[in-house]
This record gives structure tokens, C-alpha cells and sequence, in this order.
């Protein structure tokens, strides 16, 4: 599953649970945000914000690229920690 996907699947199951995500720093663009899909805007910027996901060297966050397991991992880890 790409990255992006990866967020919007989180970011869906957040909006249909009730879940608000906090904001805990301002969303700065990432190098390859052309790259990003309109429809995965949204919750990758409602996710850095909350501090869930924060990106790759060099300012990337590579939504094309295939989430590893570790990145995966990581990532619900931290979305579980602040929905709770």
C-alpha cells in the first residue's frame, strides 16, 4: 500500500470513529507535494499536524512509494497513541 493510501485508510477509519486528531505543529509543505493526490491532501496534512507521520530526508514524503512494514508500524503506533 502506498504511503498516501496508507494515510487516507487511517484518516477514514478517524472520521468514522469520531476521532479528532490534535494539532501539535503547522503543516509545512513537502518537497514532492505535486506528487500527492487531491484526494490524500487532506488527511496527510491533518496527520503531520497531529504528528503522526513527519516525512523523509530531504523534506520528501514519497506518496507513491510503498509503505515498509516498520513505516507502517510506526505510524498506527503513534495514531493509536493520540486517539487515546
Amino acid at each position: 500500500m502506498t504511503r498516501q493510501d496508507l494515510v487516507v485508510v487511517l484518516d477514514n477509519y478517524a472520521r468514522f470513529t469520531e476521532i479528532t486528531l490534535p494539532t501539535k505543529s503547522q503543516y509545512s509543505t513537502f518537497a514532492d507535494e505535486a506528487e500527492i493526490a487531491g484526494y490524500a491532501k487532506e488527511a496527510i496534512e491533518s496527520f503531520f499536524k497531529a504528528g503522526i507521520i513527519n516525512g523523509k530526508p530531504g523534506n520528501r514524503f514519497d506518496p507513491q512509494g510503498e509503505a515498509t512494514r516498520a513505516e507502517f508500524s510506526a505510524m498506527l503506533m503513534r495514531f493509536i497513541e493520540t486517539a487515546e
